[in-house]
C-alpha cells in the first residue's frame, strides 16, 4: 500500500494544530491524499483519517516506511521501491532491534554498489509472536 500527496509533502499531524499553516498545507498541496493498493488507487481528502486492520492471523508483521523508500538511486536510475523494500524487511529474525539490525545492512549493502538515498529514510514495525498452542 502507498500513500501519497499531490504536493509530495505529506500532510503532517502538526499542521492540526495550527489552523493557519493548515490551511496554508490545502492551499498549496491540492488538498488531496491518494492510496495505491494492490492495483487499486482511491483519493480522499488530504486530512481523512485512516484506519487499518492487520488481523494477526494473516499479518504477523506490519511495517511503515516513509516515501524515502524511492529515492535510491544508482548508475540506472531509481530503483523499484519493491526491490528497497524486500533489502529492508529480509529479516533473519525478530529479536532485539531487528529494524535496525536489518536498516544499517540494507544500507551497507546498497553502499557497497554505489546506490544511494536521496531522501530521508524512516521505518517501523510491529512484529506480533504466534500464539503457542495449548498442549
Amino acid at each position: 500500500m502507498e500513500i501519497s500527496f499531490e504536493s509530495n509533502a505529506p500532510y503532517y499531524l502538526s499542521y492540526r494544530l495550527d489552523e493557519n499553516r493548515r490551511k496554508l498545507y490545502e492551499e498549496e498541496s491540492g488538498g488531496k491524499m491518494r492510496i495505491q493498493c494492490m492495483g487499486e488507487e482511491l483519493t480522499l481528502p488530504f486530512h481523512t483519517p485512516l484506519l487499518y486492520h492487520f488481523p494477526v492471523e494473516e499479518y504477523s508483521t506490519v511495517i511503515i516506511a516513509s516515501d524515502g523508500f524511492s529515492s535510491f538511486t544508482g548508475s540506472a536510475g531509481f530503483l523499484p521501491s519493491a526491490d528497497i523494500i524486500g533489502e529492508f524487511t529480509a529479516f533473519k529474525n525478530y529479536a532485539g532491534e531487528f529494524i535496525r539490525r536489518r536498516a544499517k545492512r540494507a544500507v551497507s549493502t546498497y553502499e557497497k554498489q554505489s546506490v544511494i538515498n536521496t531522501d530521508d529514510l524512516s521505518l517501523a514495525a510491529i512484529y506480533a509472536l504466534p500464539e503457542k498452542e495449548e498442549a
